[in-house]
């Protein structure tokens, strides 16, 4: 899923995003070879104002690393969005 949020919304978002985990810092290798896979998120790699999550919900269930998992990064400036969930 790819969004982008309306001018007036972008700071308020981000600021939920932060409040719900996610967090400012380039992203890691696994994430970001994810989110290359989608073409609407090429803006947010080449920034360093992105906000990123990742949480691999097969671990809980001690399946296979990265078979069940969703990330997302999201751009603090264009307020662009991108969210990616995987269940294998």
């Amino acid at each position: 899923m790819v969004a982008q949020l309306p001018q007036g919304k972008i700071q308020t978002f981000g600021q939920q995003l932060q409040d719900e985990g996610f967090v400012k810092f380039p992203p890691l290798d696994h994430v970001r070879e994810v989110l290359e896979r989608v073409e609407a998120a090429a803006p947010i790699l080449q920034t360093d104002r992105a906000l990123w999550t990742c949480r691999d919900e097969a671990l809980a269930f001690v399946e296979e690393p990265f078979s069940d998992y969703f990330t997302a990064a999201y751009d603090l400036e264009t307020g662009i969005c991108c969210c990616v969930e995987y269940d294998s």
